[in-house]
């Protein structure tokens, strides 16, 4: 699935900026944006191994929420001069990509949960 490839991507980048930071004893930060940008991918594979259309939407939602949380964060660690602009904003495109691949999915996922649930018209 590209979105779980993708995602898995991010979490690459996302250690690797946190590696780069001005300030590399902010651990609680980092931390969450670690499992923020995990549970992205994390989700996407538990979801696909769930067994069901209705369940893995519900892991993409997890993962939807996650990707958002974690673009606050990549936003706030600018505001916070934990980063450059210039440092983040790759990170930023390669997020909205991910975004935009979730919610993509999830519009599948959802007509294929009511093709379903009218007897597949």
């Amino acid at each position: 699935m590209k979105v779980w490839h993708d995602s898995a991507d991010l979490v690459k980048k996302c250690y690797e900026l946190i590696a780069e930071s001005a300030d590399p004893q902010d651990f609680y930060f980092f931390n969450q944006m670690k499992r923020a940008s995990t549970s992205i991918c994390f989700n996407l594979a538990e979801g696909s191994g769930a067994g069901s259309d209705k369940l893995m939407r519900r892991h993409v939602n997890i993962a939807i929420g996650s990707a958002f949380e974690l673009a606050n964060q990549l936003e706030i660690g600018m505001k916070i001069n934990h980063w450059s602009p210039e440092q983040t904003r790759p990170l930023l495109y390669a997020l909205d990509e991910v975004i935009r691949q979730l919610f993509g999915l999830k519009r599948h996922l959802s007509r294929s949960i009511d093709n379903d649930a009218n007897g597949g018209k």
